[in-house]
């Protein structure tokens, strides 16, 4: 997220590396790394966080996990991550949760085990030694449980993705996805169909940048440019309530018509 170009702000947020508001005068722009835990169901972000622009994704990904772990105690939970968050101290994570998730894999990830697949779909065993655990930095509860279990399984789906480009060319493409949903609940189609959900993120994205114009600033004040911009988050969220309720009632009002 931009935030208005100021001494103060540079300090506070910092530089985004490669991005320039002018490129003849090389002025780079100030940048706060944003990251929301997002509920595609109901169209609103659970947890929301502005940082630093050189912050990584992934201690943020670990942070709105702990901050709503009261919130989402004992609910249903199924998280949804691109090809970043697929780690074994994110997936261990999840399982000390107890939350189930679907992933976008990437290709490097767990690459010996995939490649021993004799199929499309299946579980494989990961094994986490010592050197590996002490790259777990962000999740003592995820180490912990890696020392008491070392060994992991991950269900694989592979899958290969075709499409034509706007030359008329074809390409294929080979995507995996990571998840511990067992077969009997979820086929691998019904799996893929719920990692879908996650474009919901993408469009909230957009809809923040341009309807919303969550980067025009009313002031130059950093303090004020990021409570300018916590607050359409909350603005996003309460249209989110609003469009639930609404569209709760308006099926309410059909099945009704149907029924008489």
């Amino acid at each position: 997220m931009e935030i208005p170009y100021n001494v103060y702000n540079i300090n506070d947020f910092q530089f985004c590396m490669n991005q320039h508001v002018h490129d003849i005068f090389d002025i780079k722009k100030v940048q706060s790394k944003a990251g929301g835990l997002y509920d595609v169901t109901n169209g609103l972000f659970i947890d929301f966080s502005l940082k630093p622009a050189p912050y990584s994704e992934t201690p943020l990904a670990f942070a709105h996990l702990y901050r709503t772990k009261k919130i989402l105690k004992n609910q249903k939970i199924i998280y949804l991550a691109d090809r970043y968050y697929g780690s074994a101290e994110i997936i261990s994570h999840l399982e000390f949760l107890k939350y189930n998730y679907v992933i976008r894999g990437k290709s490097n990830f767990y690459k010996k085990q995939v490649a021993l697949m004799q199929s499309d779909d299946e579980w494989i065993e990961v094994e986490v030694d010592d050197k590996w655990l002490k790259r777990f930095r962000f999740s003592l509860e995820a180490k912990e449980l890696r020392k008491e279990k070392p060994i992991f399984k991950i269900r694989v789906i592979k899958r290969v993705y075709k499409y034509t480009d706007i030359n008329h060319d074809i390409h294929c493409e080979n995507l995996i996805y990571f998840t511990n949903l067992s077969k009997e609940e979820f086929s691998a189609d019904e799996v893929i169909e719920l990692y879908s959900k996650r474009w919901g993120i993408e469009v909230s994205y957009k809809t923040m940048k341009t309807t919303q114009e969550i980067e025009r600033h009313i002031s130059l004040n950093g303090d004020v440019a990021r409570n300018d911009m916590y607050a359409k988050v909350l603005f996003h969220n309460i249209v989110g309530v609003l469009r639930k309720e609404i569209n709760h009632e308006l099926e309410k009002r059909q099945t009704e018509k149907n029924m008489s």
